[in-house]
């Protein structure tokens, strides 16, 4: 769909796993359905998630997906420490993250299931954490 629709040379998780991404999951899901509401923005897709049955079925694969994504991240990296969610959408509903199905689509493995029960997974809810470690990094270099 994103090759048709977006003419996307090569799709990454990029491509779905962001704002702009949950909002191709609507479109896609919008066409398919034939929904005559159109949301153009992740948090008019967001705020309608319990009442608008296309708007459900976006955020309910943007979690799969999401968690898909971070299984497959935790098993190359071994991630015994834990994985951290972060992102706008993250930091804007954390509980979505329990609400659709995280854990049990992260934790979805044959060969791997129990290793990726005891990896903690966690949701930053602060926005700017990431600007907090590259300071943390700058600072750390500037007294080498």
């Amino acid at each position: 769909y994103l090759y048709g629709r977006y003419n996307v040379q090569q799709v990454a998780w990029g491509d779905v796993l962001s704002g702009d991404g949950l909002v191709k999951i609507y479109d896609f899901f919008a066409q398919k359905l034939k929904s005559e509401k159109l949301f153009t923005s992740p948090q008019q897709i967001m705020e309608n998630r319990k009442n608008e049955e296309v708007c459900h079925k976006a955020v309910e694969l943007f979690v799969r997906l999401y968690a898909r994504c971070a299984r497959n991240f935790a098993l190359a990296t071994l991630a015994e420490g834990g994985v951290y969610i972060a992102g706008g959408i993250a930091a804007k509903y954390p509980l979505l993250f329990l609400e659709y199905g995280f854990i049990e689509e992260f934790c979805c493995s044959v060969k791997m299931g129990q290793i990726l029960q005891q990896i903690p997974v966690s949701v930053i809810t602060n926005y700017h954490a990431s600007l907090y470690g590259a300071a943390w990094f700058a600072h750390t270099q500037n007294t080498l």
